[in-house]
């Protein structure tokens, strides 16, 4: 008896270890593939990647175009164009690939919105034989489980070619006439160098921009006031082209000479 009891006890034992072997496995099988980061394939020979920046309705974008041969900026500002060559290390691209992967970049989905003048932001990826596009932009906006993956592998993205595109930038200071410092307020705008508003930030002497060289439009806007703490007359509104030369430090002078504003 003691014999048949012990043995139904181990047999019982064994059927519940059983089961709960096989749920542990069970529940293994549900976990989903992309729970943790993607295995690091090697990158692809034909990797490239394009991510372009727009604006909706206005004529200004930038596009990144980024592979093992070669890596651009593109920049479209109205007229003025820029195009500016530089390179990535292997491990670069590695790291921007691995990114791709690691946030299931093929399964990234838009839904079309009836939205109009939208800008935003769209990725094309080359690899293995075929296209991924990614698109956030006009009438394509992200699903809300997606936005998180897009933006982190755009982040990723931006990161390694700043540090890339760093090397060549110029220092460029804009010296400020007396005359203009003295008599009025001054709004002036760069892209991609910034903004400066003499109302708000105070006079100043010079603004320091770091750009990379390339022709660019300054705008400006020149304020007259009636008097002390009156309201203040716009005088003179204009947009100037100007050039950045390779050299590693550039200066300019804006100044107001006979009711014109002129950038020597």
């Amino acid at each position: 008896m003691i014999h048949t009891l012990s043995f139904c006890f181990i047999l019982t034992a064994a059927v519940l270890l059983s089961c709960q072997d096989n749920g542990h496995a069970h529940e293994q099988e549900k976990v989903p593939q992309n729970s943790s980061p993607s295995m690091n394939v090697a990158l692809p020979p034909d990797f490239s990647i394009t991510l372009t920046k727009d604006e909706g309705m206005l004529p200004v974008y930038s596009t990144l175009f980024l592979s093992a041969e070669a890596c651009f900026f593109k920049e479209k500002d109205h007229q003025i164009e820029r195009h500016t060559p530089f390179k990535l290390s292997p491990e670069q691209l590695n790291r921007i690939w691995q990114t791709l992967q690691d946030n299931d970049f093929e399964r990234i989905e838009s839904e079309e919105q009836n939205v109009t003048d939208r800008g935003g932001i769209s990725i094309s990826v080359q690899h293995n034989g075929k296209n991924t596009t990614l698109d956030n932009s006009g009438m394509h906006v992200l699903k809300d489980k997606w936005r998180k993956p897009f933006y982190e592998i755009v982040r990723v993205i931006e990161e390694v070619s700043r540090a890339a595109l760093r090397k060549k930038k110029v220092d460029v200071q804009i010296n400020i006439h007396p005359s203009i410092i003295s008599g009025y307020d001054l709004e002036v705008f760069v892209r991609g160098g910034g903004i400066y508003n003499s109302e708000k930030e105070g006079k100043k002497g010079s603004l320091a921009m770091d750009l990379l060289p390339g022709d660019y439009m300054m705008s400006v806007v020149l304020y007259e006031k009636n008097g002390p703490g009156s309201s203040r007359n716009t005088l003179l509104r204009t947009t100037m082209p100007f050039s950045v030369g390779e050299a590693k430090e550039q200066t300019f002078t804006l100044k107001y000479v006979d009711g014109k504003l002129r950038l020597e």
